[in-house]
């Protein structure tokens, strides 16, 4: 809802969208803001490049880190679950792809197949 972030942005112009280019949220063309559920998800891939996390992920920054690695797995099985029962317009299927697609979209290309790495048998 447009009127609930109104107020920061009167306070202080321009954060909405200095947040929204940091990728913390995505801003409609209606002003409706779409929350990044996995916002740490960027920091940590930040943190692994530099080779500052450490393996098992489970065991790693527990219990944040691993539950939403673990988070992000389900969504990515869940919609892939649907596609290979070629399932793409219930409403609950619709669900599970929209959500993936917004997640490609705003964790980019790098930071999303991190995440798809991170979560596999040999790093968790």
């Amino acid at each position: 809802m447009p009127s609930a972030w109104r107020p920061f942005e009167a306070a202080d112009p321009g954060i909405i969208d200095t947040f929204a280019s940091e990728k913390v949220w995505a801003k409609r063309e209606d002003g409706v803001l779409l929350l990044n559920p996995f916002l740490k998800l960027r920091s940590w891939y930040s943190s692994a490049l530099m080779g500052e996390v450490d393996k098992s992920y489970s065991q790693w920054n527990a219990p944040e880190f691993p539950n939403d690695i673990l988070g992000f797995k389900f969504l990515r099985e869940k919609a892939a679950s649907y596609a290979a029962k070629n399932d793409f317009t219930s409403p609950t299927a619709i669900k599970y792809h929209t959500t993936i697609r917004f997640l490609e979209c705003i964790q980019g290309k790098d930071l999303y197949a991190w995440g798809e790495q991170a979560a596999l048998p040999s790093n968790f």
